[in-house]
C-alpha cells in the first residue's frame, strides 16, 4: 500500500516537473519558428510532389482494381450463363425423381399390406 503511493508520489513530482520544462521551453521555441534550408523546410517543399505522387500511385492501383473487377464480373456473367439452364434441368430432375421415387415406394408400401 505505502509502495504504491510513494510510486504515485514520485510519478506526480516528476510530471509536475517536465510540464513546467516544457512551458517554460514552448514559448521560446515558437518565437524561434524555423530557419529557411532547415531539414523541416525542405520537407515541407517537397510536399506537393510527394502527395501528388502518392495520389497517381492510387490511381495507378485503383485502375488495377477497377480492371480486375470488371474481368471478375464478365467471368461471373459467363458462368452464371452456362451453370443457370444446367442447374435448372438437375433441380427439376431432382425433384420428378424424388416424387416419383415417393410414389412408388409408398404404392409398394400399400401392396405389401404394411399400411392399413
Amino acid at each position: 500500500m505505502a509502495a504504491s503511493f510513494l510510486t504515485r508520489a514520485v510519478l506526480q513530482q516528476i510530471t509536475q516537473r517536465v510540464l513546467a520544462n516544457v512551458i517554460e521551453q514552448l514559448p521560446q521555441r515558437l518565437a524561434a519558428g524555423t530557419e529557411p534550408g532547415t531539414p523541416g523546410d525542405r520537407q515541407a517543399a517537397e510536399l506537393p510532389r510527394l502527395n501528388a505522387l502518392a495520389v497517381s500511385q492510387l490511381q495507378t492501383r485503383l485502375a488495377e482494381y477497377e480492371a480486375q473487377s470488371e474481368a471478375m464480373s464478365t467471368r461471373m456473367e459467363r458462368i452464371e450463363r452456362e451453370m443457370g439452364w444446367k442447374t435448372t434441368v438437375r433441380i427439376v430432375g431432382v425433384g420428378v425423381l424424388g416424387l416419383g421415387l415417393g410414389f412408388l415406394i409408398a404404392v409398394a408400401v400399400g401392396a405389401l399390406g404394411w399400411i392399413g
